[in-house]
């Protein structure tokens, strides 16, 4: 019998340990989320304030500009009416076509290039 009992003393003091080790941990978790909360909501009010900047710095620019300001959604039948004159003068004139769309890829990669710090010749040096 006193072997058992020095175990149960053993098993006894392992798991206050394991409590106060998960309530020192359950503690440390609502600090962290607590400064979580805090800096999100500084880091929104933030944003709010620059975004308010922003819109105020462009209603400024825009008061010069003729138009409104305001953000118009185009309607869906002119996208549809613009996208079938596309294809029709693609169908129509294929060569012109296939050039400009041979150069909107050149530009677009010299563009995509020098953002990316690329060089024209790779794999030629």
């Amino acid at each position: 019998m006193i072997g058992e009992s020095g175990n149960l003393g053993f098993v006894e003091d392992a798991a206050r340990r394991l409590d106060d080790t998960l309530s020192t941990l359950r503690s440390r978790a609502v600090t962290v989320e607590e400064g979580l909360r805090q800096r999100a909501t500084a880091v929104e009010g933030q944003l709010q304030q620059r975004a308010t900047a922003v819109e105020a710095k462009l209603q400024q620019r825009a008061t010069g500009a003729p138009g409104s300001f305001e953000a118009k959604y185009p309607d869906p039948a002119d996208v549809e009416a613009y996208m079938r004159s596309v294809v029709a003068y693609i169908r129509d004139n294929p060569l012109p076509a296939a050039l400009l769309a041979i150069g909107a890829g050149v530009i677009a990669t010299s563009i995509w290039s020098k953002r990316n710090g690329g060089s024209r010749l790779r794999g030629r040096r």
